[in-house]
């Protein structure tokens, strides 16, 4: 049976001057849509029922505890909670453990650098830029092939598969033998290294909605805070109790204690790590709380994976999302801190205990500020992202303009340097947004969290060898300069999207709050 909109025109053109009288129609036929989602309809037929009906579980009270500000599902039905500590125990927990591994296993080149490699290699000039280079490029290549296929290869397999591979060659640089040989092994642990952290960020915007996600995203991050601490002081520890063992010195003992501890997690999360609800199975989640989730992303308007064309990627690749949030990602630079190299250069002063702990201080500010800025963009700012992003930007810039006159007192250097990395505390508030004003389309989800992370590390890969060179550190104060100056062009960016991404709201809403026209059937005894 057809549907029509009833009104006159269709009548006159259907039945003549006079409409035939209808019966009834049974309340439970009638559907409600608006006069522009009628007019628009090309065929008119059969409007099926929602597949799924919302749970009442998915309907949060509007007013919010204080306590939930602490930890969002305290105000949650009891069934809600219970699959959401089932996915915090599993996503959150396998995904911030190995992206500490990862960052880990990323940041000891330069604990090793400092500590003996660099003389063993006889490494000179920017070499060192290079081999940190090399890894950055094979980064940066297998970043959108791994978002491609992340929609076709379930994640519990993909990313366990990512972390066994760079295992594996973290292995093999013990074994380098001159500063050639260690680019060529970094650049293949990049490649592998290259879709896990989009991986990741693309899987909670998957689950969790806007008053859960800033939080988590800032908990994920986290480890990439803390891992390059613990990189230091394992390799205080390689240096002072493995140094020499086996033939081997300290610094080459720090990449195979790396690949130690990598392995153990993949294994466990080829088992544990959940995929999108729409693919997860029962290992973990019972079947009511994965329809749960489902009904979740419903209430939230995500959208599940669908087949990728050439047509979908080319209308993804010129949406203003992905202009908007990877034209960002090009710009925001943080300051390359030079505390490391400062602190080596001055070594009457600090010992070699002393060069790779101190630096870990920067983490340790950053990492707060993490965690702040998270659980106040879930509490009180209530899921809105950029009051927070605009704010430590502003502050990164007034930090790096105080950085400049100061490099001729040594004394005023310690908390600049501290304090300069603190930028990064947005990162994850910047992906949580990409995730929230996606999530109609999972496919750009995944293609601008994983686009936007790539022109990071483009910039990234030239950016330090034209501003931050390692022949001149640590005194690089054009490169400071530069980063204040994208700095303000990233805090015009956020405004832009934000203007957008309101404009575009307000739309929307606008045309929810359309007259609405009733569809009825037409009568299978009506007169041509």
């Amino acid at each position: 049976m057809q549907k029509h909109t009833l009104d006159t025109a269709f009548v006159s053109r259907t039945y003549g001057s006079e409409p035939p009288e209808i019966s009834p129609i049974p309340a439970t036929n009638d559907t409600l849509v608006s006069e522009k989602d009628a007019k628009n309809l090309e065929v008119l037929g059969n409007i099926p029922e929602p597949t799924h009906e919302l749970l009442a579980d998915t309907n949060h009270p509007k007013k919010r505890a204080v306590w939930s500000w602490l930890w969002d599902s305290l105000d949650y039905t009891p069934q809600e909670r219970r699959m959401l500590l089932k996915l915090d125990s599993t996503l959150l927990t396998f995904g911030a453990i190995g992206m500490f591994i990862k960052f880990l296993d990323t940041n000891n080149i330069t604990n090793a650098y400092v500590s003996g490699m660099q003389e063993a290699l006889d490494m000179k000039g920017n070499e060192y830029n290079y081999v940190v280079t090399s890894w950055t490029v094979g980064y940066i290549i297998g970043q959108l092939p791994s978002a491609l296929l992340l929609n076709h290869f379930r994640p519990h397999i993909w990313i366990p598969f990512q972390e066994i591979g760079w295992t594996v060659f973290t292995f093999a640089l013990a074994g380098a033998k001159n500063w050639q040989t260690l680019a060529g092994l970094r650049f293949i642990v990049g490649l592998f290294e290259a879709g896990y952290w989009p991986a990741l960020y693309w899987l909670l915007g998957s689950w969790y909605d806007k008053r859960e996600l800033g939080k988590r995203s800032a908990l994920l991050q986290l480890a990439v805070q803390v891992a390059p601490m613990f990189s230091g002081y394992l390799q205080i520890a390689a240096n002072n109790g493995l140094n020499g063992v086996g033939g081997l010195a300290g610094w080459r003992w720090l990449f195979i204690i790396n690949g130690i501890i990598s392995f153990p997690l993949a294994t466990l999360a080829f088992f544990f790590l959940p995929d999108d609800p729409d693919r997860t199975g029962t290992l973990v989640f019972t079947k009511e709380e994965l329809e749960l989730a489902k009904n979740r992303n419903i209430a939230a308007g995500r959208a599940g994976a669908t087949p990728w064309t050439w047509r979908k990627a080319w209308s993804i690749l010129k949406s203003w999302e992905a202009i908007a949030f990877i034209f960002y990602s090009t710009m925001s630079i943080v300051i390359q801190s030079s505390l490391i190299f400062w602190l080596k250069k001055q070594p009457t002063v600090y010992s070699s205990t002393q060069v790779n702990a101190l630096p870990t201080l920067t983490n340790g500010v950053v990492a707060i500020f993490l965690l702040v800025f998270g659980w106040l963009s879930d509490g009180p700012f209530k899921g809105r992202r950029w009051p927070i992003i605009v704010f430590s930007a502003i502050v990164a810039i007034d930090v790096a303009l105080l950085y400049v006159p100061l490099y001729g007192k040594a004394s005023a250097r310690l908390p600049l340097y501290i304090f300069s990395a603190t930028g990064s505390a947005i990162t994850p508030l910047v992906f949580a947004w990409m995730n929230e004003l996606c999530a109609g389309d999972s496919e750009k989800r995944a293609f601008i969290v994983a686009g936007a992370n790539t022109m990071k590390y483009i910039t990234t890969t030239w950016f330090p060898n034209v501003f931050f060179q390692q022949k001149h550190q640590p005194d690089v104060p054009n490169g400071i300069k530069a980063s204040a100056i994208v700095g303000g062009f990233c805090i015009i960016n956020i405004l832009v999207i934000l203007y957008i991404s309101s404009t575009k709201s307000r739309r929307q809403k606008a045309d929810d709050d359309q007259p609405v026209t009733r569809v009825v059937e037409e009568p299978t005894d009506a007169v041509p």
